[in-house]
């Protein structure tokens, strides 16, 4: 019959491979925390990338329709401006201007 040796001669060696197999266990799960941050800071920057996208474009949107605005409303304004309020506009102007002149 084999005779195992007592159980206070196997406790070092147990507790060495245990210590090794948590050491490996934490290292994988480093290894895994580590892919993992990369992965979301990647996800991240995709994201970040298209909601800029979005907002330039909605900006670009928002340009080209005021500038659209402004050029509708100075166009109606000049068609409707008849050539005698122009002239009335401008002597109005003039005598304004010789007024000012006038009292420096």
């Amino acid at each position: 019959m084999i005779r195992r040796p007592p159980r206070s001669t196997l406790f070092p060696y147990t507790t060495l491979f245990r210590s090794l197999f948590d050491a490996k266990r934490e290292n994988v799960y480093l290894q895994l925390e580590a892919t993992y941050r990369q992965r979301l800071l990647q996800v991240y920057g995709e994201v970040k990338k298209r909601l800029d996208y979005q907002v330039e474009l909605q900006n670009a949107s928002r340009r080209i329709e005021q500038q659209h605005m402004v050029k509708w409303i100075v166009d109606n304004v000049l068609k409707n401006i008849t050539p005698q309020q122009e002239k009335e506009a401008v002597q109005q102007c003039i005598s304004n201007l010789k007024t000012l002149a006038g009292k420096t």
